[in-house]
């Protein structure tokens, strides 16, 4: 069953925007993605006044969701392979030191990833109280 687990505050604080409304729908098919739940959501933001946006119209954002697995077994095989914490970290590091170094060299190339916008791995055998080398990541 689908079960959305985002709020209006946690995007509001993500985007650092004022949001007017969403929608959250299924990312991917069922059993398509054995890492994590993906998730797809519309989010209709609020107008933002400021001098940079004189129309100040509210504006479409569109935004693909990777979220844990719901089932503990699967929680447990994610923190041994730390995936969720690589992931992040090729977001966050890699990626970004590799576009800077492509804009520092003056290479014209656009790498075919979506922009990064948040994200956030923990360690749930650390969570339950087991001991584990992960740490969170924020």
């Amino acid at each position: 069953m689908f079960q959305p687990v985002f709020t209006k505050e946690f995007l509001e604080k993500e985007l650092n925007r004022s949001i007017s409304s969403f929608t959250v729908r299924p990312g991917s098919n069922p059993g398509d993605n054995f890492m994590g739940v993906i998730y797809a959501l519309d989010i209709h933001l609020n107008p933002q006044s400021s001098i940079q946006d004189e129309s100040n119209e509210k504006e479409w954002v569109h935004m693909v969701v990777k979220c844990y697995p719901n089932h503990p077994a699967r929680h447990e095989y994610l923190n041994l392979c730390s995936v969720f914490h690589k992931e992040l970290s090729t977001y966050r590091i890699v990626l970004t030191e590799l576009e800077a170094f492509l804009k520092n060299e003056n290479l014209p190339l656009r790498l075919p990833f979506v922009p990064f916008i948040s994200g956030k791995a923990i360690n749930f055998s650390e969570r339950q109280g087991k001991n584990c080398s992960q740490k969170q990541i924020e």
